[in-house]
């Protein structure tokens, strides 16, 4: 079940070392190329156009790549990038669903979200921009480059949204309700609530 990994993703910061126009973190493969290459790799060219910043566990090709990237940093990525990009396979677009984890990650550490269309992605409601077409994700890339007020408070309302329903702790106590444990499900809530509240 996808949610948000608290223990890793909480507690980002802004990183000079990784502040850009656009960060992203993941694999390219052919599959995903599909989407890949109609949305994001356009927009690395000029390279000087955005500055762009591209981690994964295989190599890109592309000017933009800069190798693997520690989960610890990849909180911090999200958090310092202007906007972290969520592209999905092809399947999901086609059909609507599976839901990627890159999203909970994007939200849960503070930073800002444009996706490509998928069905499911309608739970996130205002918390993430979509975008309909690869023309429309190019538009909203600069829109939003140049709307830093609207971008933050995106992000934040994002940010709220899956500290307050996606974490494994949520998950955790759907399951524990549905097998028949529901004082137990209220106590999982509660702790996940009171850490929250003494984090301020």
């Amino acid at each position: 079940m996808m949610c948000a990994d608290t223990a890793v993703y909480g507690g980002a910061q802004v990183d000079s070392r990784l502040t850009c126009d656009i960060g992203f973190v993941g694999g390219y493969w052919p599959y995903k190329g599909q989407v890949i290459d109609r949305y994001l790799t356009p927009l690395l060219y000029p390279t000087e156009r955005y500055k762009t910043k591209i981690f994964g566990n295989q190599p890109w090709g592309v000017n933009q790549y800069c190798g693997l990237i520690d989960d610890h940093d990849v909180k911090n990525l999200f958090k310092s990038a202007k906007i972290s990009p969520n592209l999905s396979e092809p399947h999901a677009q086609v059909y609507g669903i599976d839901v990627n984890e890159r999203i909970f990650k994007i939200l849960y550490a503070g930073g800002f979200c444009i996706s490509d269309n998928v069905e499911a992605y309608k739970m996130f409601g205002d918390g993430i921009v979509i975008a309909d077409s690869p023309e429309d994700f190019a538009e909203k890339i600069d829109y939003y480059l140049e709307n830093d007020g609207e971008r933050i408070t995106i992000s934040h309302r994002g940010q709220q949204l899956v500290k307050e329903n996606h974490t494994g702790f949520h998950r955790i106590a759907t399951i524990m309700k549905e097998i028949g444990y529901e004082d137990e499900s209220l106590g999982i809530l509660k702790a996940y609530k009171d850490t929250l509240n003494a984090q301020g």
